[in-house]
C-alpha cells in the first residue's frame, strides 16, 4: 500500500509540476485538496463495508494510491505560487518558514489521528481530518493570490540587484507548452517540455541527492510509530505521540538553518552537506540509546529531525529556485521531487 502511494506520488510530481507552470499553482492546489478529501474519506469509509476482505483490500490500495497522486499537487503547487514573492537573499528563511507547514501539519495530523484512533476508531481518524481539507480548498480558492502580477505588483526577479542573480543556462527549446490540438509534432514538443528541467546544470545531481534524503525521511515517517511500538514496546497511542518529536525537531531545524543559509546564500549546498554529514551519527545514537528512557528517545528523535528536514528544504526548494526560471519552477521542483520520491 505504501509502495502504491509513493509510486503515484512520484508520477504526480512530474505531471503536476508541469500543470502548475501551465495553469497556476493555486488551481492545482485546490483540485489536489479536494481529491485528497475524496480519496481519504472513502478510504476510511471502506472500513464500514461488509464486503469480502480481498475486495476491501484492493479498494484500500486504489484509494491510497489516488491519495498519493493528489498529495503530489501540494509541493509543486505551493512552490510555484510563492517563488516570485521573495528575493533570492531571503529565500532561505522563507523556505524554512514554509517548510514548517508539512512538519507542523504532520505533527498536528499525527496528534489528531492518534487521539481519534484511541477515542473513536481508525475509520474516523481518516474521515474527519480529510473533511478539513475540503474547507481548506475553498479558502485557498478564494484568498490565495496566484501571482504578484494579479494584484498589480512586480516580480522580485525583475528588479533584483545584479550580484544576486543566478546565471541560468540558456534554453534552445521554447518553454511554452504545446496546444492540445497540435498533431504528431506536438507529442515531441510535449515530451521536450516535460524534460526541459533536466537540462538545468546540476538538477540531476540534486535529484539523486534528494532521493537519498527522502529514503531516510519516508522510512522514519512511515515506520517510526511501528518501531516504537514493536521494538521499544511503547503502547500504540504513546508511540504515536512520541513520534511527533521527529517533526518538532524538523520545525526548529528548518527555521534555524534557513536563517543561516540566507547569511551564506552562495553556500546553500555546503550547509546542506554539513547537516547531512552529521545525520548518520544521530541515527546511530538513536539506534543504540533510544531504549534507555522515554526522554532520551524523544531527544534523539528531535535531533534526527533537526538534522534531516533542513537539507530536505534546501535541496528541494531553495537550490532549485536559485537555478530555474520562474516559468519553469514547477517542472524543476517536480522533477527533483519525482526523482526523490
Amino acid at each position: 500500500m505504501d509502495t502504491t502511494y509513493l509510486a503515484l506520488y512520484a508520477v504526480g510530481q512530474f505531471l503536476n509540476g508541469s500543470l502548475s507552470d501551465k495553469y497556476g499553482g493555486r488551481n492545482v492546489l485546490v483540485i489536489g485538496l479536494w481529491c485528497i478529501f475524496l480519496s481519504v474519506s472513502l478510504f476510511g469509509g471502506v472500513g464500514y463495508l461488509k464486503w469480502p476482505l480481498i475486495v476491501k483490500s484492493v479498494l484500500l490500495i486504489i484509494l491510497w494510491g489516488a491519495n498519493g497522486y493528489a498529495q503530489s499537487t501540494g509541493w509543486t503547487g505551493c512552490v510555484t505560487v510563492f517563488t516570485p514573492w521573495f528575493k533570492q537573499e531571503h529565500r532561505g528563511i522563507f523556505t524554512g518558514v514554509w517548510t514548517t507547514c508539512y512538519t507542523v501539519g504532520g505533527l498536528l495530523g499525527t496528534l489528531l489521528a492518534t487521539y481519534l484512533l484511541g477515542e473513536l476508531s481508525w475509520k474516523i481518524s481518516f474521515i474527519l481530518p480529510a473533511s478539513l481539507l475540503f474547507i481548506l480548498g475553498i479558502v485557498v480558492l478564494l484568498f490565495l493570490v496566484n501571482d504578484p502580477k494579479d494584484v498589480g505588483l512586480s516580480l522580485y526577479e525583475n528588479n533584483e540587484p545584479e550580484e544576486l542573480r543566478v546565471e541560468k543556462p540558456e534554453s534552445t527549446v521554447s518553454i511554452v507548452p504545446p496546444e492540445p490540438e497540435q498533431t504528431s509534432s506536438s507529442m515531441k514538443d510535449l515530451f521536450i517540455y516535460f524534460l526541459e528541467p533536466f537540462k538545468i546544470t546540476g538538477i540531476i545531481n540534486i535529484g539523486l541527492c534528494y532521493f537519498c534524503i527522502k529514503l531516510v525521511r519516508y522510512s522514519l515517517l512511515f515506520w517510526l510509530p511501528y518501531f516504537l511500538n514493536k521494538k521499544l514496546n511503547y503502547p500504540e497511542e504513546t508511540a504515536g505521540y512520541m513520534s511527533t518529536w521527529f517533526e518538532i525537531g524538523g520545525v526548529f531545524g528548518c527555521l534555524i538553518v534557513g536563517v543561516i543559509t540566507d547569511k551564506f546564500s552562495s553556500s546553500r549546498l555546503l550547509i546542506a552537506t554539513i547537516t547531512l554529514g552529521i545525520l548518520p551519527f544521530s541515527l546511530l545514537l538513536f539506534l543504540f540509546f533510544a531504549y534507555q528512557s522515554i526522554a532520551m528517545c524523544g531527544f534523539l528523535m528531535f535531533l534526527v529531525g533537526f538534522l534531516l528536514f533542513p537539507p530536505d528544504a534546501i535541496i528541494s526548494i531553495a537550490c532549485i529556485q536559485d537555478l530555474a526560471d520562474k516559468e519553469m519552477i514547477g517542472r524543476a521542483v517536480g522533477a527533483v521531487n519525482g526523482m526523490g520520491s
